[in-house]
């Protein structure tokens, strides 16, 4: 893996008015790994799954950016000079008290 960029902690604003198009100031040849923060306290679960999806479809349907769930869909992304994005949580809160809700946002693409 020789990745050029990796930032653990991206932010966009935390609405869904918010655009992905700035992630793609990230793109270098190598590739680039985004972690981009999908909420925190102030979030609720319901607020965190809205967001993945507004966050999601942009990343989909934008041609430098692409979801990566696995080590190997980031050797994919950013063997092709691509930004594989994943997404964060700073903290607990957005679970709404459950850890079950951490399934879901996993398969939205929280890591």
């Amino acid at each position: 893996m020789t990745i050029s960029i990796w930032d653990q902690h991206t932010a966009l604003a935390l609405s869904e008015t918010a655009t992905v198009e700035e992630l793609a100031r990230y793109r270098v040849e190598r590739g680039a790994v985004l972690s981009v923060n999908v909420g925190y306290a102030p979030q609720t679960y319901g607020d965190v799954l809205a967001l993945l999806a507004h966050y999601r479809s942009g990343v989909e349907s934008h041609s430098d950016l692409a979801l990566a769930g696995s080590v190997d869909d980031i050797d994919r992304i950013t063997g092709s000079d691509r930004i594989a994005v994943i997404f964060d949580l700073e903290d607990a809160r957005p679970l709404d008290g459950d850890l079950n809700n951490l399934s879901a946002l996993y398969q939205r693409g929280v890591r």
